[in-house]
């Protein structure tokens, strides 16, 4: 008896143990397989089914500070040259940069209304997410009246006649930008006659490249216009490098088309401010025997005279000037020291009303020398001979595209009273492989008979 118990005792231990060995297995088991098996996949929600990640790129680029630009865009209604202008630059400015924008636009209603409308078609020509462009509207008339008797001061010296372009208020808004957007800390202010070729990122970049001293960063003029200005001080002061060319170690003055503006900097700088009153400026424009008309770049100019420290001078391909209308009023002889710009195109400026060519860029790489010229040759009598309707040949292309490239800078030297250059255009047939010269000689001829007249 007492062994048939013992046996069931063992028997029931045994049943114990493995049941308990399978509940342990089982416990495992379940929790080690999915929670929920049910094909719920095949009906995702249509957020997650639309949803498409940011590459790391794009993720980078959307997280960035934007980058502050200030455009003035005023009288711009009924006006459709100007709307195209502000297209070019913005469009163009939009595709080159690798940083988010804050376009701040210096406007009134019509023209903030006008200039969204662009930039939305801009944004979505050129597919452009959104968010990497942001608007601000900065009233112009609710700015000027504050600014006024301060502005009437710098036109009284800066612009020549009452209905003069550039004694425009607006021509003086770089000067109060702390004013304007106080609550930023640096801004890029560029006209908007401009077409973009470099990253607006590395043109900021230059900011971190500014001395303690530096205000305001530009480059220089690229043209004659200051030697112009200067010439009565000049005359007195012979050795004078105010108004040389910079190849000569001389300062050309300063081009407002685009400027780096240190906002608290320039809240700060007592010399600015001294230079906004009228009795400062009596006295400078006095000494240099100075009258501006270009609004404030005139004022930066006659500033940097004695105080160099305040200004960073950027890469003239920053601000790649076309204007060439000293060219043709006087300077001739000289212009190419001025004009001459041998670095990276990344802006170019149509200053003075000067249309910016559909393939200037291409033009640059590959001829630029056309419009950077060299020493003017002096011949007495008419050049037709030389130019006109001569043909090259195939044989010795490069020697005679440099005798004829050479020869077609000429000046006429009339009676020792006058130098005229006669202006020639070089195309060049690829596929004949052949070189037409063509010349415009129409305006020598005037100016020879306007010379036998006199």
């Amino acid at each position: 008896m007492l062994l048939r118990l013992r046996l069931l005792g063992q028997a029931i231990f045994l049943l114990v143990v493995a049941a308990s060995l399978i509940l342990l297995f089982a416990g495992r088991e379940l929790r080690t397989s999915p929670v929920d098996t049910s094909p719920v996949a095949e009906n995702p929600s249509p957020s997650l089914q639309e949803a498409v990640p940011l590459s790391s790129q794009e993720n980078d680029l959307l997280y960035r500070p934007p980058l502050d630009i200030a455009l003035i865009f005023t009288h711009a209604k009924d006006n459709a040259p100007f709307q195209y202008k502000l297209r070019v630059a913005v469009g163009s400015l939009l595709h080159a940069a690798s940083a988010p924008l804050r376009l701040h636009l210096i406007t009134d209603d019509d023209g903030f209304h006008i200039a969204s409308q662009i930039i939305n078609d801009v944004q979505a020509s050129s597919q452009l997410d959104s968010r990497y462009v942001k608007l601000v509207y900065v009233a112009a008339e609710d700015f000027i009246p504050e600014i006024e008797s301060s502005v009437t001061v710098l036109q009284d010296f800066f612009t020549t006649r009452r209905d003069a372009y550039y004694r425009d208020a607006l021509f003086f808004f770089s000067l109060f930008l702390h004013r304007l957007l106080p609550g930023l800390e640096r801004i890029m202010l560029m006209d908007i006659d401009i077409k973009v070729k470099g990253d607006i990122a590395e043109l900021y970049s230059h900011f971190e490249r500014f001395s303690p001293t530096n205000v305001m960063g530009m480059s220089l003029e690229q043209s004659p216009v200051y030697l112009h200005l200067l010439s009565l001080y000049r005359r007195s002061n012979p050795k004078t490098s105010l108004g040389s060319p910079p190849g000569q170690g001389g300062f050309p003055g300063y081009n407002s088309g685009i400027v780096l503006v240190d906002i608290e900097r320039l809240r700060n700088s007592k010399i600015i401010s001294r230079y906004l009153s009228r009795s400062t400026l009596t006295e400078k424009t006095k000494q240099y025997s100075f009258q501006g008309h270009l609004g404030d770049q005139d004022l930066y100019t006659l500033i940097a005279f004695d105080h160099p420290e305040l200004f960073y001078t950027l890469p003239c391909g920053w601000n790649r000037q076309l204007c060439e209308w000293w060219r043709g009023h006087g300077y001739q002889t000289v212009f190419d020291q001025y004009f001459n710009c041998t670095g990276e195109l990344k802006i170019i400026h149509g200053n003075c009303k000067t249309e910016i060519p559909e393939n200037f860029e291409k033009g640059a790489e590959q001829g630029l020398h056309l419009l950077q010229r060299r020493p003017l040759l002096v011949l007495e009598g008419p050049c037709d001979e030389l130019v006109e309707g001569r043909r090259l040949e195939r044989h010795g292309l490069l020697q005679e595209l440099e005798d004829v490239a050479e020869a077609l800078h000429v000046a006429l030297l009339a009676q020792g009273r006058a130098v005229v250059e006669a202006v020639a255009v070089l195309w060049l047939d690829v596929k004949g492989l052949e070189l037409a010269v063509l010349a415009e000689l129409e305006g020598v001829r005037e100016t020879e008979k306007e010379m036998e007249r006199s």
